[in-house]
This record gives structure tokens, sequence and C-alpha cells, in this order.
């Protein structure tokens, strides 16, 4: 008897919840700028997908990659430049270049290209959105199936039982802030409308 009106009461609020999924969606409280309202509706999902598809298709953004090579960090770049520059002229686009230091992580020369993309304003106020375009692979276990946040075989990773990270191996990066990366791109290309 005590089951009845549980049931009665799960299938009502279940008949409730269906009912508010397929209520169109509030509109947004009164005191909110109408500006950021714009901005947030002009921001599109699916040109971020086909952003992040297409940053994604390079085999690696490792900052010690090949940066002559046609799918590696140099390439990557040069497209995202090339977009930015593509989306609006009111954009100034650079790259802000910086010789890297040789370290465990990357040796030999190699250097540091930030892409910028800056949209003068009418007022000194300054808004800076950033994200960073280089990725590195670690998998799933560590860099070339080594843990290296662990230990292997009872031995803790360090300097000497850790080799340093290969850049030739694929590092798609979608999550090594390619996201960060696309949301970056489609905020200049928003704000620049």
């Amino acid at each position: 008897m005590k089951r009845l009106p549980l049931a009665m009461a799960l299938t009502a609020s279940l008949a409730h919840l269906s009912a508010a999924a397929q209520a169109p969606p509030a509109a947004p409280p009164a005191g909110l700028d109408p500006r950021i309202q714009k901005l947030i509706a002009s921001v599109s999902e699916e040109r971020m997908r086909q952003l992040l598809t297409k940053l994604s298709s390079f085999k690696t953004r490792n900052t010690c990659s090949d940066p002559n090579a046609p799918d590696a960090v140099g390439a990557a770049r040069q497209w995202i430049f090339d977009e930015l520059t593509r989306t609006n002229p009111k954009l100034q686009v650079s790259f802000d270049t910086h010789p890297g230091l040789t370290s465990r992580r990357c040796t030999g020369s190699f250097e540091l290209r930030n892409v910028m993309a800056l949209l003068p304003g009418k007022t000194p106020r300054r808004i800076y959105v950033s994200g960073h375009y280089d990725s590195v692979n670690l998998g799933a276990r560590g860099q070339e199936g080594l843990n290296t946040t662990g230990s292997r075989e009872g031995v803790a990773p360090t300097q000497a039982t850790t080799p340093p990270p290969n850049p030739a191996l694929p590092a798609a990066g979608a999550n090594d802030d390619g996201s960060g990366t696309v949301l970056s791109m489609e905020l200049a290309r928003v704000f620049a409308e």
C-alpha cells in the first residue's frame, strides 16, 4: 500500500521534469548588459567545432617539433595567424617571437612564437583572452609509454630514469588547450563584429 503513493509521486515528478525539459529556455534576467548578451548569442558552436577539427588535424603542435614540417607546430601557428587575419580586417594579427631556452623538454635551438590578435578599442580599457596552441604527447601512461608521474618497476621517475619528451610523437591536443585556442579565436571574431 505504501508503494502506491511513492509510485504516484515519482510519476508526477517525472511528468514535471519532462514538461520542464520541453519548455522553451527562460528569458535572460533583467539587468544584463545587452551588449554582452549579443556577444554570447554570436558565439558559434559549429565554427568552434570546425576550428578544433582543423587545429587537431596537425600531427603535433609540440613547441620543439620541426617548425618547417607541414603537419607540425609551424604550420599550426601559421594557420591560426591566417584564420585570424581572414576573420575581420579590424584585427591586427602578428607574431610575438622569442628564442627558446634549451631544457630537458627542448634540446637545441628553437623559438617560441605567440600568435597575437589585437582589436583596437575606443577606450584604454583592455580585455585579454588567451590560450596556448602548443601540445605535448604524454599518452595514458606518459611519454612513449613511460609512467612519468608514478613509478616504473619500483623506481621513481627522475631526470636520470625518464627520457626527455619526443617532439615528433603525434600530439593533436584537442584537450591540450586546443579548445582554449579555438575559443580565443571565436571570441576574436565575435568581438570584432
